[in-house]
């Protein structure tokens, strides 16, 4: 059982308003943003993970440095302490993902029943999901394949775009849906847990291992 802890966020609350936290190249990411709104979330969702990792560090949230893969995936510069992290935000809902035991990704998405979901799963996933899709019409199923797929994507550091159809989900005889890199060393193990989110948002944790033991928690504002 690989342990993870999920923080929960909310950005409707104030309180993760401190930009003096931030670095120099996360200001001027800040700064790009033109909605107030999305500017808003940027900024909050950035400190918050910056006061949970320093929770675990025992640091100031404003001493942690990130570095970044080719992919724009962040970790922590230079640490010895083999924290691993994730982050995801969608509308008010934030979600942190951290552990010390390898890679992590986590992904949310809001369901949204009005979009044509057949179209984009023509576009992007496999012939095998799009027939499992076609049988159920079922928008709450297109999500919840979307949220394995970014997780195992995050969780490996690769692009979104490039690896929507490398991985494949499917329904095991337990009816539990479950997402496999169909590119992958067969000795490689990946567990992931789903679950529904606020009633109309679906949300995955996804890390390397066989099991996930997963600890919620809620990051009160500061």
């Amino acid at each position: 059982m690989i342990p993870v802890d999920l923080w929960r966020v909310s950005l409707d609350v104030p309180g993760n308003d401190s930009p003096e936290f931030l670095s120099p190249d996360e200001l001027l990411r800040l700064g790009r943003i033109k909605h107030a709104a999305s500017r808003q979330a940027f900024l909050r969702a950035r400190v918050a993970t910056r006061r949970v990792i320093a929770d675990y560090l025992a640091c100031d949230p404003g001493h942690i440095a990130f570095e970044y893969n080719v992919n724009g995936k962040p970790s922590i510069a230079d640490q010895v302490h083999a924290l691993s992290f994730n982050v995801s935000h969608s509308g008010p809902h934030c979600l942190i993902a951290v552990t010390r035991h390898g890679p992590v990704g986590v992904d949310i998405e809001p369901v949204r029943p009005g979009r044509d979901f057949l179209a984009l799963a023509r576009r992007f996933y496999t012939a095998t999901e799009n027939e499992v899709l076609s049988a159920r019409s079922d928008a709450g199923l297109f999500y919840r394949m979307w949220t394995l797929k970014e997780a195992h994507i995050k969780a490996r550091g690769l692009k979104l775009l490039d690896g929507l159809d490398r991985f494949e989900c499917q329904y095991e005889n337990s009816g539990r849906l479950v997402c496999t890199d169909r590119s992958a060393n067969p000795a490689e193990y990946w567990a992931s847990r789903q679950w529904d989110y606020e009633s109309v948002y679906v949300a995955a944790v996804v890390v390397a291992g066989r099991d996930i033991e997963l600890q919620e928690f809620k990051l009160d504002s500061a």
